[in-house]
């Protein structure tokens, strides 16, 4: 179950301090993870260096709702199809709007990872500086993997992910940088669905548009936003769990959990445009349509 609440709470009061985020759409991640860390950093009075991790958490939640944008459109183009009837279907603003939204994803995702940088460089005292801490660079993987087993084991098994200047769209960097600024997400509509829909993505960054599409040449629209998104929310959880360990180790006597949680809170600003009591009898709370869904 979830809820959100109103800006006028004071944050103190609030179970945690990842403001701005719509818990509800990441239930990838373990809420009461992030209410005990909260707990932790707000024990030491240590919310600054934090911020850069509150941020990653914002920029996950808008690469998966970039990712369900993406799947939702080739799933309702798919399901168009009818063998029976003699049509050839194109559809230029959901083709567009596909586009538009894996732009986003590999977008979102590589701004998740420079918080992440900045965050793990403090936490963990690696003394790097600017444009050294980024997952691009080799210096600061080396540093990285070094400070911790797991992760020198994500970085080893996901270096592919990571890689600078790779032709293949399974590198977030490379993608990334391809079609932020030299190109763009070029998807070819194929009709009928080929066996990896409508609007399949190239393995290859910088494939020409060809005359189909198979699993050995094209990933389905699901494949590759899960195979991105799961790594982010990988390694975002493994820093949760890290600074977890890291906070409870710096207290002489670190608080205990408390209970699992029953509703995940989403705090987000809001404001009452005119007075209006919310304790009469009559006066309704309700969630609107894009969160109650």
């Amino acid at each position: 179950m979830s809820t959100t609440i109103a800006g006028s709470i004071m944050p103190d009061k609030l179970p945690h301090i990842f403001f701005e985020v719509a818990l509800e759409v990441l239930p990838e991640l373990d809420y009461d993870d992030l209410v005990y860390l909260s707990q932790l950093v707000r024990a030491q009075q240590r919310e600054p260096v934090y911020s850069p991790l509150v941020d990653a958490v914002r920029k996950v939640q808008w690469m998966k709702l970039s990712s369900m944008d993406a799947t939702g459109l080739d799933a309702v183009l798919v399901a168009q199809y009818d063998a029976s009837a003699d049509v050839i279907l194109n559809d230029p603003v959901g083709q567009i709007r596909h586009a538009k939204a894996l732009l986003e994803l590999v977008s979102h995702g590589k701004a998740a990872l420079d918080s992440l940088a900045v965050f793990l460089n403090d936490l963990l005292a690696l003394g790097l500086s600017g444009g050294d801490r980024d997952f691009r660079r080799d210096a600061f993987k080396k540093k990285l993997a070094s400070s911790h087993a797991s992760l020198e084991a994500f970085l080893h098994a996901e270096s592919s992910w990571l890689q600078l200047n790779s032709t293949a769209s399974t590198s977030i960097v490379s993608a990334r940088d391809e079609w932020l600024h030299r190109g763009f997400p070029d998807v070819a509509f194929m009709w009928p669905p080929s066996e990896v829909g409508v609007l399949p993505i190239p393995k290859a960054l910088t494939a020409s548009a060809t005359t189909g599409a198979t699993r050995a040449t094209h990933y389905s629209t699901r494949e590759f936003n899960d195979y991105h998104f799961s790594r982010i929310v990988r390694l975002l959880g493994m820093s949760i769990s890290l600074a977890i360990e890291m906070e409870a180790s710096r207290m002489s006597s670190p608080p205990p959990r408390s209970p699992n949680a029953q509703f995940r809170i989403s705090a987000v600003k809001f404001c009452l445009t005119k007075e209006i009591s919310v304790r009469e009898p009559t006066r309704q709370l309700k969630l609107g349509p894009f969160s109650a869904s």
